[in-house]
């Protein structure tokens, strides 16, 4: 996460008023008036240059359609949304971060799509609904521009140096620790799990178990028994150990993907976001080899694997937009146009039509055609992406990767690191409550 959600509940907060009006009445124009829409979003300037180019693709399209652009880098754009909200100035299309909506919500600036989507000015027939992204409480306040999971990235030639079968998508964690001990003894050791941010780690097996990592209202933890989180650490500290897993000073020092252990076969896998397996294989197959990627190991008992899809960023319509029909119909495009999406070529993610993502095949490299079937994947055998995190998760995740690393030099057990992140993590989140 770029920044902590509690930055932008605090920007949010500046604004709290403008929640008391709710939304405000839209005053829509016939289809074939002049409207002017303004779309906001970040980014670097590829993404700039192609979002732009669309843009203009629209409006030749739509010559009765006027489009203002706002954008700026991540920073940038944030205090310029705080400013426009303050005074009730939103553009009419923005771009959103998944981490953020539901707090936008909350406060009432973003407007709920369901009439568009059921009209079919948004047409989500092509969308399956865990790619949609932004359903929170039965309504939908943003649409996914492109899509992400968490996944295992691997050396297929170390599990053959090992004798061991390939892992697919019903791989688990006994396999997988019974396969790390092999792979020691084959020559390659076991990378830290999500060292980055062992959220993710152990919200996979919430997620398995039933429950949410966070409350439906975010004044708490979604569940409360410490032995899910003592289970999870546990498996990194047998890693650790039994010598199994790889120098956790030699881990830690890694800063970018061109450090990465699996490039230099330090280790033979690693888990991360399925944006990343490109620029990865390209440095594997410079080294000689090529990557695998498949699901991340579940629990032995879950029936169902805890992955989801993760909207790499939405559109949301602004609730003080008097174009919203407009709005809600350059969306459309921008999701479903199959030209369009030629020119912006995935930079926001795998795209979230499947009929786009079947249009742009045949002209993806080998490594962005595993990403593409590997995303497939998971849209056909995970769950749906839990709702967006609540202020303080930033805290929360920070309060557990200290954890995490204590755990793995040895100065707390899993039991007590278990004990003390439920006890902080609810004490961050009960700020929350009104």
């Amino acid at each position: 996460m770029k920044r902590k959600i509690v930055f932008m509940s605090c920007l949010l907060a500046a604004v709290v008023s403008l929640s008391a009006c709710g939304g405000a009445k839209t005053v829509e124009k016939g289809d074939n008036e002049a409207v002017t829409l303004r779309v906001a979003w970040w980014g670097g300037q590829p993404r700039h240059d192609s979002t732009i180019a669309v843009i203009d693709m629209y409006k030749a399209a739509n010559p009765n359609v006027n489009i203002e652009t706002e954008y700026t880098d991540w920073k940038g754009y944030w205090d310029k949304l705080a400013t426009q909200m303050a005074s009730k100035n939103l553009p009419d299309v923005i771009q959103q971060d998944y981490a953020y909506l539901g707090q936008w919500k909350q406060k009432n600036q973003v407007a709920d799509l369901t009439e568009f989507v059921n009209s079919k000015v948004i047409d989500l027939s092509n969308i399956s609904e865990n790619y949609i992204g932004g359903n929170i409480d039965g309504g939908i306040y943003g649409i996914s521009l492109g899509t992400n999971a968490l996944s295992l990235m691997y050396n297929p030639a170390a599990y053959t140096a090992a004798g061991l079968s390939m892992p697919n998508e019903n791989y688990t964690w006994g396999q997988f620790m019974s396969d790390a001990k092999k792979m020691k003894a084959a020559g390659f050791d076991t990378d830290l799990i999500l060292s980055n941010d062992p959220k993710f780690f152990v919200e996979q097996r919430v997620r398995e178990l039933g429950k949410t990592f966070y409350n439906a209202d975010g004044t708490g933890l979604g569940f409360d028994d410490a032995k899910i989180v003592e289970d999870a650490l546990k498996v990194q500290y047998d890693l650790v150990k039994e010598g199994i897993s790889v120098d956790k000073d030699l881990a830690y020092s890694v800063q970018n993907i061109e450090d990465s252990l699996i490039i230099k076969k330090k280790v033979w896998g690693s888990m991360a976001w399925s944006n990343t397996f490109v620029p990865t294989e390209k440095l594997t197959k410079q080294a000689g080899f090529d990557l695998a990627i498949t699901v991340v190991p579940k629990l032995d008992t879950a029936a169902k694997s805890g992955v989801y899809l993760k909207p790499s960023m939405l559109f949301s319509i602004s609730n003080t937009s008097q174009n919203k029909k407009a709005a809600a119909k350059f969306i459309n495009y921008f999701v479903n146009d199959v030209e369009a999406n030629k020119v912006l070529a995935g930079e926001r993610g795998v795209p979230v039509s499947s009929k786009i993502r079947e249009a742009l095949k045949p002209n993806l490299s080998d490594s962005e055609k595993k990403v593409y079937d590997y995303i497939d994947l998971v849209g056909k055998i995970g769950t749906p992406i839990d709702r967006p995190e609540p202020s303080g998760s930033g805290e929360v995740s920070k309060a557990l990767k200290t954890i995490f690393q204590e755990i793995i030099y040895g100065t707390k057990t899993p039991a007590d690191g278990a004990a003390e992140f439920m006890k902080t993590a609810n004490e961050i989140l009960a700020k929350n409550k009104a």
